[in-house]
Formats: C-alpha cells, sequence, structure tokens
C-alpha cells in the first residue's frame, strides 16, 4: 500500500472550562486523550506526479481514565465514524482495510486510463471541541475528492452526557414549547451568516428549506460559549453557496434553558 505510517501527536487535553466556573454543578474536564494520525499514500503525489491517493486519520486515543459509559461512548463514536466505509455504510475493521478499499477504486481506475494523472484524497479528523460542564462535545470532518466535479466535504456533531454516555437532545435542552423561539433565533443569525435581510425570501436567495419556512439542522453540538449549528452542503443550498456555520452564545439563549435539563448550569451555575 505504498508508504505508510503512523505518528503520535501530542495534544493533552486543556481545554477551557470557559461558561462553566468553579463552583458550578458539573465543572472540570471529564477525559483526556492524546491526538493520532494515521496515513497512507498509495502513488506518486504532488507536481509533476503520476497522481496518487492519499488517506489519512485524525482522531483523540481517550486514555482510561473516566467514567467508564462516556469512555465507551465516545469511542464508539470515533471508531465508527473513522473506521466507517466509504463505499458501503458499513464499519471495516483497520486503517488498512479502510486505505485498502479506497485504494482499490484508485488502482482500477489507473489501469483503465494510465494517462489518469488526478490525485485523489480522502481525509477524516476527530475533533474534541468541549470538554466542560459534564458534557463532551466532537466534531467530526469529512474531506475528499474521489474523482468527480468537485471536492467534498461533511461534518458531523455530537455532544454526550458524560453521566450517561448518550447523545444531548436539543428539546432536552430546552423548556418546553420554547422551540419557536430558537428557531426565531437560529434564523437571525443565520441571516447575518449569509449577509441576508430579515425580510428576505429564502427560496428566491436559494436555499432548500422545506416550503421556503427556516428550519434548524440536526447538526449541533454545546461549546463552551454557546451552542454550534452546521448546516453541511448541499443539505439546505446547492454546493456553489457551501455549508453555513451558526453560533447563538448562551447569553442570548438563556431564557429558553430548562434548568433541569442538560445545559442547567447555564441558568444556575451552582
Amino acid at each position: 500500500m505504498g508508504m505508510q505510517r503512523l505518528c503520535g501527536i501530542v495534544c493533552l487535553l486543556l481545554v477551557s472550562a470557559a461558561g462553566c466556573g468553579p463552583g458550578t454543578r458539573g465543572s472540570g474536564h471529564l477525559l483526556s486523550y492524546e491526538m493520532r494520525t494515521v496515513d497512507s499514500t498509495l502513488g506518486d503525489c504532488g507536481p509533476g506526479g503520476s497522481g496518487c491517493l492519499h488517506v489519512s486519520v485524525a482522531f483523540p486515543q481517550f486514555k482510561g481514565t473516566g467514567p467508564k459509559l462516556l469512555l465507551d461512548s465516545v469511542r464508539s463514536y470515533v471508531d465508527g465514524f473513522v473506521l466507517g466505509s466509504v463505499a458501503e455504510g458499513r464499519a471495516v475493521q483497520s486503517f488498512e482495510a479502510l486505505a485498502g478499499e479506497l485504494g482499490k477504486g484508485y488502482t482500477e481506475l489507473k489501469k483503465e486510463f494510465p494517462e489518469y494523472r488526478q490525485d485523489w484524497y480522502f481525509h477524516r479528523r476527530v475533533e474534541v471541541t468541549a470538554d466542560t460542564c459534564g458534557l463532551i462535545s466532537l466534531k467530526a470532518t469529512e474531506d475528499s475528492y474521489l474523482g468527480g466535479a468537485h471536492p467534498n466535504q461533511a461534518v458531523r456533531l455530537v455532544t454526550i452526557l458524560g453521566s450517561s454516555g448518550g447523545a444531548v437532545k436539543l428539546a432536552d435542552c430546552l423548556i418546553q414549547g420554547s422551540e419557536s423561539r430558537l428557531k426565531d433565533i437560529v434564523e437571525r443569525e443565520f441571516r447575518k451568516a449569509r449577509n441576508l435581510s430579515a425580510d428576505e425570501n429564502l427560496e428566491a436567495a436559494g436555499f432548500w428549506f422545506k416550503d421556503g419556512k427556516f428550519d434548524l439542522p440536526a447538526n449541533f453540538a454545546v461549546e463552551p460559549a454557546g451552542l454550534f449549528f452546521y448546516y453541511n452542503d448541499y443539505e439546505v443550498a446547492p454546493h456553489a453557496l457551501g455549508p453555513t456555520e451558526v453560533r447563538v452564545t448562551f447569553a442570548v439563549l438563556k431564557g429558553i434553558i430548562a434548568s433541569d435539563g442538560p445545559l442547567g448550569w447555564v441558568v444556575d451555575p451552582h
């Protein structure tokens, strides 16, 4: 499979506990980890080369300290993403199997078209974006070019409860009946991010919301300062418009957060 290397990048967890200060219930870091990168190259990369395939995965390797349910959950999530099959939607057993799956397709293409010199790449990365107030948030990104008209990117977000290892649901974080208020808040920030006026028609602006009405993405995570929402490429807009990131601070959300939910410390920090 050409050159392959495994490198450990020292990156011990030192995430700030912003938004959850001393004395706050559930404050403090839950897990520690080191970032690891595994990559493989098939062929001849770079200018003047005959074309290549570069595959890499980068992920947090969690240490064996911390709540067992949480450790099991984050490890399962990371493994499921990093080793997810490209074509068949099932997990592979190793990085070598993942690289081999991709390499087979590239090798077959090169055999059929020997003069093909386009470089391919397939990169997956999982990052810890928050570890505070009893929650762990992960951002999983896949960047690829495997032929076709253009490169592709997809982002998955998740926040996991330290107490149970279960994924945080947005509805559990909110006062019952406040979902419409949250939509209004996020829509305002979405329009700012897209430089749209408050009354500009979303469909006319090129967005694909059902019946032209704004809606929240399933993709969200808790960050130290607020909530992060992510609309992937092709989710609500064509590739030409790209993805949309929306962040809303807890200061804005405080009035609709449930005091007995996963974000209760925003309302009652003690």
